[in-house]
């Protein structure tokens, strides 16, 4: 198989090459790509539905304390002996007396209770049950605007009590306004919450107000969580590793914040789409292997094919046209020589004297004269022009779109080239001549047959030889 057709093969599976890669870039740009971002982006929309989830389960937490505030505040008993006392009847030990065990009743009956302190409508604080309530605490309830039960930000006092302070009016439907509780409610609930929620690859956190930790899970040990969560408070930016998300609790000041580890929250979606890459890629390759061992055997005859077309085509000794494929290419450059009424030469040639040359330095000589004549011939011929040996030491060669003095110049100049330019057999330098006969046609008026055309050449090239051979006739 030669070069030609070897790069023809290559380019096939070249192509097949490039469709393989193509079907699979296609694939991967139009079809996995927006698939791949659909899914990250469903995926991160989980993370808010779940930190929605963890809000109301959390609201629900703080919820059940503003139930218990609202129970204690509600008691009828020392309701009614409050308003006694605020009437006059009765006096303030009497009613602390009477009030404090109760209270502290409820204390036992919800271990989350850990304080209630006991206040008069103009804040004065009448008695207190359970751990020390930091008097301050009292200002921040702001008993005259006090309504509803209110949990307190995180100031400073709140913050030393160690747990949730909650504020809750205490109302009598005839007198009105008669005080306010402050309860210290235990953050166990809150805390075991955020522990319970926090995952590997997702921890959550409670924030107030203030934009500050108050609340970190306990399971987590991840300070580059901690660190990415200070830097998006301070700034609202965080790094790449971590995605945030916020929602308001609802209740005070507090949010809740979730922190996700987008390598791990994403590693499974990333992990399928190297499967499915690795499989679509193996799949690619085998399907090319299969065109390639299908097309092989198909490109193999078709090569072979055309190599003993080519074969056909040729003379085995010098590689050029031989005799038969020569007149199927007069007849098609005669015929568009005909339509488009352009000029045509025929140029006709063979070795002087060839025989005795062969009987002198023998056949091996003869061959080697052929084959070098051959190439040159082909060096002063253009792309367009064709060359054939058209027998034993004849060659012909036709000149289209050349005129009479073209096809008389090239002819000479062919000639003088072969008488003054030797040929080498080993270390002999042989010199022969040869005798041209050149046929026209101009391109005008009626054109002449193949024949015609041949036998003008033919009979050039007789005359050349009758005049003394080595030169040039037209015929």
């Amino acid at each position: 198989m030669n070069t030609k057709h070897r790069s023809q093969i290559y380019n096939i599976y070249v192509v097949v090459g490039l469709s393989s890669l193509l079907l699979i870039s296609s694939f991967y740009v139009f079809g996995m790509s927006p698939l791949i971002g659909y899914l990250r982006a469903t995926h991160t929309e989980s993370i808010d539905l779940a930190l929605q989830n963890s809000v109301g389960r959390l609201r629900a937490i703080l919820e059940s304390h503003a139930v218990l505030a609202q129970q204690a505040a509600s008691r009828s008993a020392i309701r009614l002996k409050q308003v006694a006392f605020l009437r006059g009847e009765i006096t303030r030990e009497a009613l602390v007396a009477f009030s404090q065990p109760k209270l502290a009743d409820a204390l036992e009956a919800n271990d989350v209770l850990r304080a209630i302190a006991r206040h008069g409508p103009n804040g004065e604080r009448l008695f207190s049950v359970g751990v020390p309530v930091p008097e301050a605490l009292t200002a921040d309830c702001d008993a005259h605007s006090l309504d509803q039960v209110r949990m307190l930000p995180t100031t400073e006092q709140a913050e030393r009590t160690g747990a949730l302070v909650y504020c809750s009016p205490i109302v009598d439907r005839s007198f009105g306004r008669i005080g306010f509780d402050i309860l210290i409610i235990s953050d166990q609930a809150v805390q075991q919450f955020i522990d319970e929620q926090s995952r590997c690859t997702n921890t959550l956190a409670l924030i107030d107000g203030g934009r500050e930790i108050r609340y970190w899970s306990n399971k987590s040990a991840d300070d580059q969580a901690h660190a990415a969560l200070q830097q998006w408070l301070e700034s609202a930016s965080t790094e790449p590793r971590f995605v945030i998300r916020q929602q308001p609790v609802g209740i005070g000041t507090w949010s809740l914040v979730s922190i996700v580890d987008a390598g791990e929250f994403f590693a499974p979606i990333d992990k399928q789409t190297l499967v499915l890459l690795g499989t679509t890629a193996v799949a690619t390759l085998v399907i090319y292997l299969l065109t390639v061992v299908a097309l092989r055997p198909i490109v193999s005859t078709l090569a072979r094919e055309e190599h003993l077309l080519i074969l056909s085509r040729s003379d085995g000794l010098t590689g050029l046209y031989n005799h038969a494929y020569m007149q199927e290419l007069i007849d098609a450059e005669l015929e568009r020589a005909t339509r488009y009424q352009r000029p045509l030469i025929l140029v006709l040639f063979d070795i002087d004297h060839f025989k005795v040359l062969n009987d002198q330095y023998g056949h091996q000589a003869g061959d080697q004269i052929l084959i070098q004549l051959a190439e040159r011939c082909q060096s002063f011929s253009r792309n367009s022009d064709t060359l054939a040996r058209y027998g034993g030491e004849e060659f012909l060669i036709i000149l289209p779109e050349s005129d009479r003095e073209q096809g008389q110049q090239f002819a000479e100049r062919l000639r003088k080239d072969i008488a003054q330019t030797p040929f080498i057999f080993g270390e002999t330098h042989l010199r022969i001549t040869v005798s041209i006969g050149l046929a026209h046609w101009s391109g005008l008026g009626a054109p002449p047959t193949k024949a015609e055309l041949i036998r003008a050449a033919d009979r050039a090239l007789y005359r050349s030889k009758e005049q003394g051979r080595n030169r040039v006739t037209l015929g």
